[in-house]
């Protein structure tokens, strides 16, 4: 992995040792943390009653999206660069209206959007072997993530990454009750554009798969 990626190892343990008292075991840039705390669960954000391309499919009240809290400047954004695939619509984004984003492209299985916005560092393959590695690696987990996070409570860049330039820490938190849970990402800038760490996943998870079949 290239100083970039080794960068963001090192950070990432500074983090998550401040992050959580208790962490369950995961990867590195996708950690999942809980820890109990006493505190009123906030009622559900209002549905945003929006027409645009981005939400034209979850416009019931029942349905949710993560993009709800997205300005509509933002949202407007958002939909070009799902019409054109130019990453430049999004330069302005911050590391959390990126993961909140990435969710929603993962609810709508974008899986081009996602490799767009997947960090590269000189480990992404090809879109075609992404989209393969994606839907047998990555799919199944981040689905979870979107379903599991759907109503969370607070999203913020972990203050111990905050002083750097390009790489962040991003923790979303949600409450049930007496007890927290939350998860991180990573992210890294490239080309001026916030994108998520994750495709080193696929290499762990391959090496997982590896060990099984011996």
């Amino acid at each position: 992995m290239g100083a970039g990626g080794n960068r963001l190892r090192q950070i990432l343990f500074i983090v998550l040792l401040c992050v959580s008292q208790v962490m369950a075991a995961c990867t590195p840039t996708h950690e999942i943390i809980t820890n109990e705390k006493e505190i009123e669960k906030d009622e559900k954000p209002s549905m945003v009653n929006n027409s645009s391309p981005a939400t034209a499919a979850i416009i019931k009240e029942y349905e949710f999206t993560y993009l709800e809290d997205l300005p509509k400047d933002k949202i407007e954004q958002y939909n070009r660069f799902l019409e054109d695939g130019n990453a430049n619509h999004l330069i302005d984004f911050t590391p959390e209206q990126i993961v909140l984003i990435y969710l929603n492209l993962v609810l709508r299985e974008e899986v081009e959007k996602i490799y767009i916005l997947t960090a590269d560092y000189g480990q992404l393959p090809t879109l075609d072997i992404f989209k393969d590695e994606y839907y047998r690696y990555l799919s199944s987990d981040l689905h979870e993530d979107y379903l599991k996070y759907r109503f969370f409570d607070s999203i913020a860049v972990v203050d111990e990454t905050k002083a750097d330039e390009d790489i962040v820490v991003v923790k979303m938190e949600i409450i049930y009750g007496s007890v927290s849970q939350g998860i991180a990402y990573a992210l890294m800038k490239e080309n001026n554009i916030w994108k998520m760490d994750l495709y080193h996943l696929v290499a762990k998870k391959k090496t997982n798969e590896s060990k099984r079949n011996d």
